[in-house]
């Protein structure tokens, strides 16, 4: 017996996945056993043998995982992990060790991926963890939104997780190192605490700054920091677009001693939701010549007023785009929008699509609000590659398109005709066994419009040339036609894929499980809530084509 296991880490979450090679005779799960900063002890597991038996965690030495995947969020950055996953055989109460793995190699959980850093938030509401904390507190949904405002608030500092603090830190050092200016453009600026360390900035400091989604002209979302940061001598060059098109970047470029090194782009709004109660990543890229790249379309904002098209469209129109060589043989290349619409696809739309179908061995995504044919296209995928993705809306043809909600799509199983499956999952409405009520998606509208706000394709993660592409373009028409938007692409850094596709299979996995709740309450049934006492669960997981892909996608 072969037994397999393979560990994926970003800057804060590992997955797991293991393959024993062949069934277990007696099998009734698997004990995970970790190995922390040296420290050794069992994870735990809330899930018992008898419904509602499991109110606190257990060892999964008594209460086994019966799965063979496991995303271990109970790590932090700078953490040195590694695991041992061993069958437990026998009955209730009575296990005993069956065949196992011995320990993986140590990895050190870091956002560093050569030149560029990768980080994400944990801004995942509909979740157990914060359905646990509202029930003990007493909060209602909106409560959530006032302490993602409140600095130093310790249930906004969770969910802002390492992104948060990685803003911080690079606007820290601008503040400390007078060498350093920094340009940027920014669509939603409204976060007290970005805006403080903003301010102490100073004339250092240059905001080509939109007035976010606004409905009416001439109103800005952005008023009070605007003019907090004019006051404090911050070059602030106005872009008041909205409503007719969004300045919807999220970029900073870093100079110093007048020569750019480095940009931070990615998904995350300046505000407390984009922070904290959104699923949002960003990249902090070291690199002069993309650098130059984004300081040369900061420069064409900065002299574009409030309008579109004329040189800032032209300079947009970069065919085929300047591509950047980074460490370690990776390259990046940058899209910046509006650009001309020309037949028949225009150049950044062509680009996502010649990406997508590019792909040879997995596709994996997370979308806010894509366009229908970038969307098709990547699930379209699904009958030749592994494809997974979740979507927070999806692109509708007809009907009622005003709802917000969350779609998460399946590719079904592979080798047996193509099943497309969007679904749309809901937080737990009612609490059942050991899982509590969460938040829902119609609760979720006193919070904010947005559950899944990242722009995340990661194509061919283990494959031989892997590729990230992120920002804030939402692989959309209305990016293309009418926005200030941008996305980087970067190719050939294995642990930067890694490192997203963990984000993704993270949040695949979260909305999944609460799409079956969500079904079987509609149907009337039970939804599975406690471990089964059959041996027989090993040989029916091991023979889902699905599950089957996955650990296939994953080389074990």
């Amino acid at each position: 017996m072969v037994f397999k296991v393979s560990l994926t880490a970003n800057c804060d979450d590992v997955f797991l996945a293991w393959d024993p090679g062949q069934d277990i005779p007696g099998c009734i799960g698997f004990a995970i056993q970790r190995k922390l900063n040296g420290q050794v002890s069992f994870l735990e597991n809330r899930v018992g043998f008898k419904d509602g038996a499991a109110p606190n965690p257990a060892p999964s030495t008594d209460y086994p995982f019966q799965r063979l995947t496991w995303m271990d969020h109970g790590v932090n950055r700078g953490d040195k992990v590694a695991y041992r996953v061993s069958a437990r055989v026998g009955t209730q109460g009575q296990l005993r060790d069956g065949p196992g793995s011995g320990w993986t190699d140590e990895i050190t959980l870091t956002p560093e991926c050569g030149d560029v850093q990768a980080y994400f938030n944990r801004g995942l509401i509909l979740s157990q963890f914060m359905g646990r904390m509202m029930k003990e507190n007493g909060w209602k949904a909106g409560d959530i939104k006032a302490h993602a405002r409140m600095v130093n608030d310790k249930v906004r500092n969770f969910l802002a997780g390492e992104l948060r603090l990685a803003l911080l830190k690079m606007l820290d050092d601008a503040i400390t190192d007078r060498k350093i200016t920094l340009h940027a453009a920014l669509f939603e600026l409204t976060d007290g605490e970005l805006v403080d360390k903003l301010k102490q900035i100073g004339n250092r400091l240059n905001i080509v700054l939109a007035n976010g989604a606004v409905k009416k002209s001439g109103e800005d979302e952005n008023t009070e920091a605007r003019e907090i940061l004019k006051q404090a001598g911050v070059n602030v060059i106005d872009r008041m677009c909205a409503p007719s098109f969004l300045g919807h970047n999220k970029f900073v470029v870093m100079s110093k001693n007048g020569r750019e090194v480095a940009v931070w782009t990615g998904s995350a709004n300046w505000q407390p939701t984009g922070l904290c109660t959104q699923a949002n990543n960003a990249v902090l890229i070291t690199n002069a010549s993309l650098a130059r790249c984004y300081m040369d379309a900061w420069m064409r904002l900065s002299k574009a007023g409030n309008k579109k098209g004329g040189d800032l469209t032209a300079g947009n129109m970069i065919e085929p785009p300047e591509v950047h060589k980074l460490k370690n043989g990776s390259y990046a290349f940058a899209q910046f929008t509006s650009v001309p619409q020309s037949a028949p696809q225009p150049i950044d739309i062509a680009e996502l699509r010649d990406l997508i179908d590019g792909a040879r061995q997995s596709l994996l995504f997370a979308m806010f609000m894509p366009g229908a044919d970038i969307f098709n296209a990547a699930v379209g995928r699904g009958r030749e590659i592994f494809v997974r993705g979740v979507a927070n809306t999806f692109p509708q043809t007809g009907g009622d398109t005003s709802r917000v909600n969350v779609d998460l799509v399946d590719n079904g199983q592979r080798g047996s005709g193509f099943q497309l499956e969007v679904v749309e999952p809901e937080g737990i409405e009612h609490p059942f066994s050991s899982w509590a009520e969460e938040v829902t998606r119609r609760q979720f509208n006193a919070i904010g419009h947005a559950i899944i706000h990242s722009k995340v394709l990661v194509i061919d993660v283990f494959g031989k040339n892997p590729t990230v592409v992120t920002g804030s373009h939402n692989f959309s028409k209305t990016a293309s036609k009418a926005n200030d938007e941008n996305f980087v692409v970067i190719s050939g850094n294995p642990a930067l894929a890694q490192a997203y596709a963990v984000n993704v299979l993270g949040l695949y996995d979260h909305y999944r499980w609460r799409k079956y709740v969500y079904e079987c309450e509609k149907a009337n049934k039970q939804p599975w809530s406690h471990l089964s006492e059959d041996p027989d669960w090993l040989r029916k997981y091991r023979a889902s084509p699905d599950r089957k892909a996955l650990l296939e996608m994953l080389g074990i």
